[in-house]
């Protein structure tokens, strides 16, 4: 019923009910108005009081988690625009008609220190390193990397045919 825990008060007895009614004149209170360290509760029912303490605690939770869900959307539409703008500048440079795309260099040939343009047929070591038709007949191995000349490398040819238009 709200009352501290070992009150014994008869509710039929007249006499106490006029004592509570005495001491509501004069403005004291009476030993269920008090609580925690003898405050008296401003007239509140002890349940009411605890009823509010709690609504109070849940409007805090209810704050704290509006408060992390405005942080977690805010986060989520920044790493959605970063992840746009790095799909945008990802496709930029993936055009063939931007005027930022700029072609590979053109491989030169390490004897003779000339581009290796069409229509030159173009020989390659086991380690990928370029030489001319005109300069491989005058040495024996790879001036990169002592390997010996192993064939075409017909895959550049072509790239640089294509390049070239030829």
């Amino acid at each position: 019923d709200g009352r501290h825990p070992g009150h014994k008060m008869n509710l039929v007895d007249e006499n106490s009910n006029k004592m509570k009614k005495e001491e509501a004149k004069r403005g004291s209170h009476s030993h269920h108005d008090l609580c925690n360290n003898g405050k008296a509760n401003s007239g509140m029912p002890r349940r009411d009081m605890t009823e509010n303490k709690s609504s109070k605690q849940f409007s805090s939770l209810n704050a704290i988690k509006r408060q992390i869900e405005a942080l977690t959307k805010i986060e989520m539409e920044k790493n959605k625009k970063e992840t746009e703008q790095k799909v945008e500048s990802c496709s930029t440079l993936s055009t063939s008609s931007s005027p930022a795309v700029s072609f590979p260099s053109i491989p030169e040939c390490p004897v003779c220190l000339e581009d290796l343009k069409p229509p030159l047929k173009i020989f390659n070591c086991r380690n990928g390193h370029l030489i001319c038709s005109v300069c491989k007949p005058k040495v024996d191995i790879c001036t990169n990397c002592r390997e010996e000349y192993t064939g075409r490398a017909t895959a550049i040819e072509q790239m640089l045919r294509e390049m070239f238009n030829c």
